[in-house]
This record gives structure tokens, C-alpha cells and sequence, in this order.
């Protein structure tokens, strides 16, 4: 029978770190009281909460630094970049495709009896860095600027936009084509067709470099030594680069005698 080198690999890895916990416990239990234990929690990017396991379409991209936990949908070429959270741990949240939830992002929803809400991101969705999403939908084409908080029960429409540090208070409905800032958030103007065809640029831009963080996060270590070597400092390298001899003051000015 044939087995993957990666997987073979993947095995005795577990076994060698199983082997190592084991030993620990059994070094804690020797030093009785006197043991100092030290619990670590493994870094997830995705995990499962209670019997809730988020759905990851595998040509998504998640950041290793990421957290995406519980009732989650992250539809096809969508991207959850670096730092960001999004926890779906009572109540769901679904990401549509080719949408990109940007650096920092946190994204939650509300599980009170009786307010009960998901939160609905559709596709072709900009949120950028540092936004707060709970419990609001947004629809397809939508764009959330940096820093901005959708709350409660809010909707931001088709192709509409939310400027940077706006806040849109619970169950606002922002109609669709529509610009919206401040706080609270109020319409500002209608969007004109070129900015509109900016947001949904902006959504295959991001969905594109997503790609590419994916191909460089999913190396294998082989590949990863080949980078270190194809770039690893080399002092005959020197000669591709020239520099402009300067002189210290000291060594131009004249001599005492």
C-alpha cells in the first residue's frame, strides 16, 4: 500500500508531540505537588464549538492568525485575512463567495431570547480592516469602510456603502446604491455608476491576492527551504549593488601640528 509522504509525515509528527505530552504528564505526576504545569491551548484557525463546525470551502483563504469559530459559512473564493474574528457561537454567520473580510475585522451575532439574529454577509463583499459586524446582514456587492460598526438588525443594500468610522445603529435599513456616514450614520448622496463598479473591482482584487496568500500559506516545508535558499543572503551579491563613499568630517579636516 502507498502512502503519502505528507500524510506519513503528518503521522509520525503526531506521534513524536502525543509522545512528548505524555512524558510531561507522567513528569508532573513524579514531582507531585511541587509540579508546575503549563497549559497550552493549540492555535486553531477553525474550531468547532459545541456541535457547531464552521463550513470552509476549500478555495477560501483564511490568515493563519485568524479565528473562525462555530456556526460558520465561508463560501467559495472569499478571504478571511490576518487578525481577524469571526465567532459564530450563538447564533450562525454565513459569508457568501468572492467576499473579503479584511485585517481585524470582528464579526459576531446575537443568540438573546427573542432577538435572536444572524449575521448574513452575501457575495462580492468588501469589509475593510478594523470594521465591526453583529447581527446585521449585508447584502451582495455591499462595502463597509475601515473602522466602520454595523449593529443589530441593520441592512446595508445591494451595492450600497459605508464610510470609514460610521456607525449604523440597530435595525437601520440603508438602501441600495446609497453612501452612508457619521454617527449615527445618515445617507450622504447616491453612489455614482463609477463607484459602484469600483466596489465590485475591489471585491475581485481582493478575491485574486486571497489566491495568492493561499499558495504561499499552503507550502510545503520542501518548498519553504527552497524559498530560504533562493533568498538567502550572499555576500557575492554585493557586487550588484554599488554605494557612495562618504567621508567623515574627521578625516578631511586638517591636522594640528
Amino acid at each position: 500500500m502507498n502512502v503519502p509522504k505528507q500524510s506519513m509525515r503528518h503521522l509520525i509528527g503526531s506521534l513524536f508531540r502525543e509522545a512528548g505530552e505524555a512524558m510531561d504528564r507522567v513528569g508532573c505526576f513524579l514531582q507531585g505537588s511541587l509540579a508546575y504545569k503549563e497549559d497550552l491551548n493549540r492555535t486553531r484557525r477553525v474550531m468547532k464549538f459545541k456541535n457547531f463546525k464552521p463550513s470552509v470551502q476549500p478555495s477560501s483563504f483564511i490568515a493563519p492568525n485568524a479565528s473562525v469559530i462555530g456556526s460558520v459559512s465561508l463560501g467559495p473564493n472569499s478571504s478571511v485575512w490576518y487578525n481577524v474574528v469571526i465567532r459564530g457561537d450563538v447564533n450562525s454567520i454565513q459569508i457568501g463567495e468572492n467576499t473579503n473580510i479584511q485585517d481585524r475585522v470582528i464579526i459576531h451575532c446575537t443568540g438573546k431570547v427573542g432577538h435572536e439574529k444572524p449575521t448574513i454577509i452575501g457575495n462580492n463583499v468588501t469589509v475593510e480592516s478594523g470594521a465591526i459586524l453583529h447581527a446585521c446582514t449585508l447584502e451582495d456587492e455591499s462595502y463597509i469602510g475601515f473602522g466602520a460598526t454595523v449593529l443589530d438588525g441593520a441592512v446595508v443594500g445591494r451595492g450600497a456603502m459605508i464610510a470609514p468610522g460610521a456607525v449604523v445603529t440597530p435595525g437601520t435599513i440603508v438602501p441600495g446604491g446609497e453612501i452612508w456616514a457619521g454617527v449615527p450614520a445618515k445617507k450622504l448622496r447616491e453612489l455614482t455608476p463609477e463607484e459602484q463598479e469600483s466596489i465590485k473591482k475591489s471585491a475581485a482584487e481582493l478575491s485574486e491576492l486571497a489566491q495568492v496568500h493561499k499558495q504561499e500559506q499552503d507550502k510545503e516545508f520542501e518548498e519553504l527551504l527552497h524559498d530560504m535558499e533562493t533568498f538567502k543572503f550572499r555576500e557575492d551579491r554585493l557586487e550588484e549593488y554599488t554605494y557612495e563613499k562618504v567621508e567623515s568630517p574627521s578625516s578631511t579636516a586638517p591636522t594640528k601640528n
